[in-house]
């Protein structure tokens, strides 16, 4: 069995120093939809540690204070 510093250990240090990364919406499971992918095979045969699969929303981020990195969608305005 991996441990948690192996599997858990670079996200942890990654979101420490990135604030648009949050650590605590990281899944650290298999889901039996997601164990035909690669990195999920080669996690289970090969017993590769560090595979992380990155996830983005076209929305991006709201930090809970003002920040110039918040991301929401701005609505188009033109004129006609």
């Amino acid at each position: 069995m991996v441990s948690w510093t192996k599997t858990r250990l670079f996200p942890k240090i990654f979101a420490k120093n990135e604030k648009i990364f949050e650590y605590s919406y990281c899944k650290f499971q298999q889901d039996r939809s997601k164990l035909s992918t690669a990195r999920v095979v080669v996690w289970n045969e090969m017993k590769v540690t560090n595979s992380f699969t990155c996830e983005i929303s076209m929305y991006g981020k709201t930090f809970s204070q003002p920040s110039s990195l918040s991301a929401e969608p701005k609505s188009e305005k033109g004129g006609a």
